[in-house]
């Protein structure tokens, strides 16, 4: 939710920012070109916006999804000389992509800073996806972790595979830090696929303030809507709770500040933070002839979830106890190729030739390495065992048969069990229950 609209009426009417940015003209005649969706939630009243330097002087114009264009003829088009901004105003604008052109029109200056923001309100009574964005700390005493969040949603109903960026604007430096939000479960994530998406901030260069941008951006057969689960009571009530589904999201783009901090006791040339612990390692096929188990996992990075790593650490054992407990001491996995890490938030594999190993089970974990020589935590530790009954000769119906007698099992179990408590509970009522006899 936008801070200018917060606190004010039904936060479901609203406008929903769309655009929020800085966009850089560096001399006369230098263009700039964007492109915004209006999804189908929002457009009622919608503005598009253009604020300029006090001695400056921008050409915009607009051109709707339907190709019509809009200037400075347009009856939507007003410009006041007092703030230095342009506005396009729209009572419904056409669903769809809307394109913005700015020129630079001032000789005078080198260079313009123009600063573009699109509002569009909801639909009746449509729920338009909103982004509220925040930072874990106001006062961040280097080097603790520092955190930015984003949560993606419509109503109650989290936005997942979304495209979501934060901006930050730090002292002493003319560039902005891009951070790549993420809901993956690692890293600064807590949870995967809850519509909170996140990263650590890490590349502090001095002791000030610093200020965070938000956006967020869906694309047609990516982004889905979580609809369903549920928590607190459904949990408790059986039968209560939703199974979860996963709809389509339109396209569309959201943005907003997540305010800003202050960063104290920095001092440069450290480097305190290593890699993340990587959370989500799977064995993910098993060549027993071949004798080569290949793993997968997110990467992180070379500061916990930020940059890329120099390389990893691999772990095989025969117990879950010798590469958890005693990671260190266990043996060094023998690869069948060198892994070129890609950098954080990619999915990478790695094949491990076990050769030699008694193959009842094998175990694996791994850790990360930065370049500093700084070693991520080891990872959750995965077992060859998941392919196990591969090794008994038995095909996918025999398995399926050995998986469904022991489902079979446990409910007869289950029926025993509550029989035999409902015989006692009114064998109970009626005065029959006798002191059972010791043996």
């Amino acid at each position: 939710m936008d801070a200018a609209t917060a606190g004010m009426g039904d936060p479901s009417k609203d406008a929903a920012v769309l655009v929020r940015q800085s966009v850089v003209l560096p001399k006369e005649g230098s263009t700039y070109e964007g492109v915004v969706a209006v999804d189908e939630t929002v457009g009622v009243d919608t503005k598009f916006i253009f604020m300029f330097p006090k001695l400056g002087s921008i050409a915009v114009s607009l051109t709707s999804p339907s190709a019509k264009r809009f200037d400075l003829n347009s009856p939507e088009y007003q410009e006041y000389n007092s703030t230095k901004t342009i506005q396009f105003a729209f009572n419904t604008a056409e669903v769809g992509d809307w394109t913005y052109n700015i020129e630079h029109t001032a000789p005078a200056l080198v260079k313009q800073v123009v600063t573009v923001s699109v509002r569009s309100h909801p639909q009746g009574y449509k729920e338009p996806v909103r982004v509220r964005a925040w930072v874990n700390r106001l006062n961040a005493v280097y080097p603790l972790k520092t955190v930015i969040y984003a949560e993606v949603t419509r109503g109650y109903t989290p936005v997942l595979y979304a495209n979501v960026t934060a901006y930050v604007e730090r002292p002493l430096s003319q560039d902005r830090v891009t951070l790549q939000l993420r809901d993956n479960g690692a890293g600064s994530d807590n949870e995967a696929d809850d519509g909170v998406y996140s990263a650590y901030f890490t590349t502090m260069n001095s002791n000030d303030r610093y200020s965070v941008d938000v956006r967020a951006e869906t694309k047609p057969g990516m982004a889905m809507f979580k609809i369903g689960g549920g928590s607190g009571v459904a949990f408790a009530t059986p039968g209560a709770m939703e199974p979860v589904r996963k709809v389509p999201a339109p396209k569309m783009n959201r943005a907003t500040n997540a305010g800003s901090f202050v960063v104290t006791n920095y001092t440069s040339g450290q480097d305190p933070y290593p890699p993340s612990r990587i959370i989500d390692l799977l064995v993910i096929s098993y060549d027993q002839d071949a004798k080569v188990v290949t793993l997968e996992w997110t990467e992180p990075g070379e500061d916990l979830d930020y940059g890329k790593v120099t390389g990893y650490d691999i772990r095989v054992g025969q117990s879950f106890d010798e590469v958890s407990a005693g990671f260190d001491s266990s043996s060094k996995a023998t690869l069948l190729e060198v892994i070129t890490p890609l950098g954080a938030g990619n999915r990478i594999q790695a094949k491990v030739k076990v050769n030699g190993l008694n193959d009842t089970l094998l175990t694996f974990a791994v850790r990360a390495i930065d370049a500093a020589g700084h070693y991520g935590e080891p990872s959750n530790v995965v077992s060859s065992a998941a392919f196990e009954l591969e090794d008994l000769g038995l095909n996918g119906s025999q398995i399926a048969a050995i998986v469904g007698g022991c489902v079979a099992g446990t409910v007869l179990i289950v029926g025993i069990v509550a029989f035999l408590a409902y015989k006692l509970k009114h064998a109970a009522s009626a005065g029959k229950v006798a002191a059972s006899p010791r043996i």
